[in-house]
């Protein structure tokens, strides 16, 4: 079981939160960590982990979404203490079970971009027209609204994508690499519902 350096920023979050108490010598998230990695690793032995930094206080518990080299995401929700109350990986579901729910779709001059709402997350996936190419494949996607529109960004990269949906319906894609756009261009719906061709199913 691998983990990347992400974790450092949970733990400075976690540390900043004062009613969350501290068990013996390890604090509550390292004890939820090393449950939720354990739960990962017995169900997708082998796996490298990379959990989203920061934390999401919700009705006192605490959500800690992970994500897998192998492209596999899912969350654990604890409590305080770090005991995890639910785990939840949705590609463990059969496919014909999967609640998948289709936000944005819509095509730039080169790109094919679309949100997924698969249980309680959500997904961003890109495809490179001109090069036949994926190169965001259901990735965990943060969601920030906005006076300009809807923001759907990629938590996870060294590439950030930005699918923005504005208050009139208008599309933009936005790619973003080291602090530098790259990218940038309007779009419109997608005509084309097989375009993309994920890893999952786009209809469960």
């Amino acid at each position: 079981m691998h983990i990347k350096n992400t974790l450092r920023t949970i733990f400075v979050a976690f540390a900043i939160v004062p009613s969350l108490a501290f068990a013996g010598n390890a604090t509550p998230l390292e004890v939820a960590l090393e449950n939720c990695e354990q739960r990962i690793e017995a169900e997708l032995p082998g796996s490298t982990i990379e959990f989203t930094p920061g934390l999401e206080l919700l009705n006192g518990l605490v959500l800690l979404r992970w994500q897998t080299d192998r492209g596999i995401a899912g969350f654990c929700r604890v409590t305080s203490d770090g005991s995890i109350v639910e785990f939840v990986n949705p590609y463990a579901l059969p496919r014909g079970q999967r609640p998948i729910e289709s936000l944005v779709f819509f095509e730039t001059d080169e790109y094919t971009v679309r949100v997924l709402r698969l249980v309680e997350q959500i997904y961003l996936t890109v495809y490179d027209r001109t090069a036949s190419k994926i190169e965001l494949d259901r990735a965990l996607a943060q969601v920030i609204e906005t006076e300009n529109g809807t923001i759907y960004t990629n938590l996870l990269g060294r590439v950030t994508y930005q699918a923005i949906v504005s208050p009139e319906g208008e599309y933009r894609l936005v790619i973003q690499s080291a602090g530098r756009t790259t990218y940038e261009s309007e779009g419109s719906p997608s005509p084309l519902q097989e375009t993309i061709r994920p890893s999952f199913p786009l209809n469960p």
